[in-house]
Parts: structure tokens; sequence; C-alpha cells
């Protein structure tokens, strides 16, 4: 196994091969060669839990303790129950720690301990290892062919593959109409054949037909750009966009739109932006230039691109999910972003304030545990030489960039110098959560004191929401601190902030899939 809680229980008679890289590199564990790697014996391993925890299984141990000062506490006095007792012969802030979370400590411990006397009933006959050909049948559903030949069978052969999918290529167009007014487009858009593909640029606004006709009008405006009005052409193209249209990212077309004072369109007929999205969540770029690259930028290929999309997203099943699902929830992320959040401003400026005094107090506290002058404790180079040489702190090897000062490196210095470390830990939470948090959110707080974060619907390739210019979802919760920041977002007077989750939907879903009896069971009851 590679859990090292299995440790506890090597004795005379049983072993433990570790696995480090999977089955390639091993350790063979005896007790012997537990205390030579770790300093401590197999019986004391849910002690030293109990003392530094264990993050991987959520077990907390006592907060400061780490692993080296629980070995030595170990080492000195053999178990957690006699280190309990001996707390009076500690100093400072470990004899602090020990006083102040011997409950917790106790239950880390518990927590940590295999319960050989569970109720189970077996016998050596149950560990056989069954005949593994038995599962050839599930390993060929699942193409696992080199496994089969490890089980010295011959994988069956591959069942006709349906024909690859017709490339991309640019429909057929006559030549595009190129116009620079409003007016010659608004002549142009009656006979046209519906849908429309509409593509809005910097410098164009295109419209392809279904018939092949496709028209351009240059933006410009002003004295330095001769053409259209951009203003004018959309208000000229609103109309058609209801019908409804095939978009590329509509949810930023709707922006452009209610910035102009237009009217809305209640859907699209297709979003390539978002087909794309379906066919491949892990394209690097959802760009029209990146989905069509040996294309006109225009509509020619944004139709182009829709005619071939819509027959791939069909043969693959996901028509329902393009337009019941994903398309439908690009107008409420634009709905969510255009009415954005209420923030409390003058709370955030009066937390501010506290952080920046807090700052300037741990600050100099550092400066006062250092012995030193002031210095840029900001400076990896500066801190760097004050904890590891004047200090003579332990630290790792000198690069040409000076001494590593990660949040890695001070915690586990946090038992050895805990009169620096402490404040220079609270000073850096305390700077990035004023920067990120405090400044970050009145810089993006508009005059009405409501923040509009974007929510990109196809940033992701498991399919999340993610969110920026505020990120909302990377709040902190779990201090303090993040729980003052989120008192500072504000429902509208009468209403209340709702939190929903889905409840382990990923062990639902594993669930239904998989029909396991008991998973299903589990859940029904």
């Amino acid at each position: 196994t590679g859990d090292r809680d299995a440790l506890q229980l090597v004795d005379g008679k049983t072993e433990l091969m570790f696995t480090r890289k999977g089955i390639s590199e091993t350790i063979l564990f005896t007790p012997a060669k537990v205390h030579e790697e770790y300093g401590f014996s197999p019986e004391q391993v849910t002690d030293w839990k109990g003392l530094a925890g264990d993050s991987s299984d959520n077990i907390p141990g006592i907060p400061g303790i780490g692993d080296k000062t629980a070995v030595k506490l170990l080492q000195k006095y053999g178990t957690l129950e006699n280190i309990l007792a001996s707390t009076a012969q500690e100093k400072g802030k470990l004899r602090e720690r020990l006083e102040t979370w011997p409950d917790q400590a106790r239950m880390c411990k518990e927590l940590a301990t295999i319960r050989r006397d569970a109720p189970i009933q077996w016998t050596l006959s149950d560990c056989a290892l069954p005949d593994l050909k038995q599962g050839i049948p599930a390993l060929q559903k699942l193409k696992l062919n080199s496994i089969i030949r490890r089980l010295g069978e011959e994988p069956a052969e591959a069942a006709p593959q349906p024909a690859e999918a017709a490339p991309l290529t640019l429909l057929p167009y006559q030549d595009v109409q190129v116009m620079s007014t409003g007016a010659e487009l608004e002549a142009w858009l009656p006979a046209a054949a519906k849908p429309l593909a509409v593509y809005i640029s910097d410098v164009s606004i295109s419209v392809a037909d279904s018939a092949g006709k496709c028209c351009l009008v240059t933006l410009g405006g002003d004295l330095l750009n001769p053409g259209a009005d951009p203003a004018e052409v959309l208000a000229v193209l609103a109309p058609a966009l209801c019908e409804p249209a095939v978009v590329h990212d509509g949810k930023k077309l709707m922006h452009t739109l209610r910035k102009a004072a237009l009217p809305l369109p209640e859907k699209f007929h297709w979003d390539t932006m978002l087909g794309a999205y379906l066919l491949n969540p892990q394209e690097k770029s959802y760009s029209l230039a990146a989905l069509c690259p040996n294309m006109p930028e225009d509509a020619r290929a944004l139709m182009s691109l829709f005619t071939w999309q819509r027959g791939r997203v069909e043969q693959d099943g996901m028509l329902p999910l393009m337009q019941e699902v994903e398309m439908p929830l690009s107008l409420a992320l634009y709905r969510m972003e255009s009415i954005g959040f209420t923030v409390d401003t003058a709370f955030l400026r009066q937390l501010g304030d506290r952080y920046v005094k807090e700052i300037e107090e741990a600050r100099q506290e550092i400066f006062r545990a250092c012995g030193t002058g002031s210095f840029n404790v900001n400076s990896t180079q500066q801190l760097g030489e004050v904890l590891f040489e004047k200090l003579q702190l332990p630290h790792g090897k000198k690069t040409t960039r000076g001494y590593s000062t990660s949040a890695e490196v001070l915690e586990n210095l946090r038992d050895i110098a805990p009169e620096v470390i402490d404040p220079l830990l609270r000073y850096r939470q305390l700077t990035k959560l004023n920067s990120t948090y405090i400044e970050g959110l009145l810089r993006l707080t508009g005059a009405h004191g409501r923040v509009h974060s974007t929510f990109d619907q196809v940033a992701t390739a498991t399919g999340r929401i993610s969110s920026s210019e505020p990120n909302l979802q990377n709040i902190p919760v779990r201090t303090q601190e993040g729980r003052e920041i989120r008192q500072a977002f504000l429902p509208q007077p009468g209403w209340v902030l709702l939190d929903a989750d889905y409840s382990q939907i990923e062990l639902r879903l594993m669930a239904h899939f998989s029909g396991d009896d008991a998973m299903l069971d589990a859940f029904r009851t």
C-alpha cells in the first residue's frame, strides 16, 4: 500500500511493502525500518498523527506542531498520553499549544487508529485471487487491450469505426456585397434567407444568409475611419437578431446590444462558440479565427461552422444539451453579469483600514523579533538574508535568486522560531487579503455600488463556470478574515442570499451509471 496509516500494523509477524512510485519502487518496512525512516516505532504512528495530523485524511492534529516537533516529543516521552501529562516541562508556544489542544490530539489519535477488532467475518479463502480472465469482456468493452495481452489473450478485432465526419470547409458564397451605410444593410435584409449568421468585429459587421449571400458593412463613423456608424448599423440589425440568428459568443453580443439600448433577443438559433465547446471542451481558443483558421473572419465562416457543428452535435447525441442547457445558460449568465452584486463599500473600506493597521503592527513585530532595522519584508532576497544568514535558521540550497521563503518553507520553521514566523505569516495573509479582495473589490465596484463579474462558460474542461474581474468563486471562507469579507456582499432589501450546492453529485452519478445496488440503496435511503 502507499498509505502510511498502515505503518501501525507492522510488527514481528507483519511487514509492509510501501509503494513509493507504484509497484516499480517499493520499500519493505519492518519495525526497524520504520524507526530508521521516521524516528519512531510502529506503535507510535497513531501518537505521531495525533500530534502532527495528516492533511490527506483531514486529521488536523495540534495546530503549529509539525512532523519534526512530533518526533522529538515522542522520542522524549514515548506516547501522546505521556506528552500531554508532561506539558509543564515544555516552554513557550509549544507548551501553550499542548495545553490548548489536548482533546483534539486524543481525537486525532483515535481517528488515525486502525480498528483491528472490527466485526468482519472472513476466511482465508475469501482472499483468493479470482480468475482474472473472467474480466476480459469488460476489458474489451473499455478497449484496455494491453491488459488483455498481459493476461495471455489477444484482443478481439475492433468493431468497424463509423466514417469520420466531413472536414470543415467554407460553404459556397457569392461575392461579398460591401456596404458603408446602415441604409444599405436595411435594404438587403428583407430578401435574406433565414436563419442569418451575424458576426461583429472591431472593423466590420457581416451578415450571411442561408442561400449563399453575404454582405459586409465597414465600420467607422469619424473623420479618420470612413464607414458606417456602429450604433446605426446595430440599430438596423437588432430586429434581425431577434428572429433568431446564428452568432458567435451570444453573451458578449447581448452586452453590446444592451449598451446600445437596443431590443434583446430571447434566444439564438445557434452559438458556434458553445457548439465548439461541446465538441471539444479542451480547445486552446474558441475565437472564430482559431476555429476556422483558413477562412475569412466574417459571417461566411460563421455559417459554415454552424452547418458543420450542427451535424456533429446531433450525431453525438448532444443536440438537447446544446438547445436546452448550454444556450439558455448563456442567457442566464448574461443576466447575472448585467445585474451584478451589491457590495457594501463602506464596510470594505473600514475593513481595509483595520487590515492596514494590523499589517503595520505585524511588520514592526517582525523587525523586533529579527533584531534588525527596517527591511523590505516583501523582498524574498532581503527576507532570506535576514532569516537564514543573520538568524541562522535552517534553509535549503541558495540559488542565484537567493533563498526560498515560500509558505511551505516558513511553515517548517514555525516550531523553531515562532516569534519571527508567526507575525511573518500573518503579515503575508493580511497583505494578500487587502490587495486582492479589499482593494480589488473597491476598484471594480461601480458608482452604483455593484460589481459585475464575468462568468466564462467555456473556460474549464469539466463544465464548471469560472468567474473573473472579480473572481467571486475564490473569496476565502475558512478563515475569520475571509468570512468578514463575505459579509460585504449584500442582497437587495427584503431578500436573503441562498447558498445551494449538489450533495455528493459525483458519487450520485457514479451510483447511477454503475448501477451498484449498495450505492443506489445508500442514496435512496
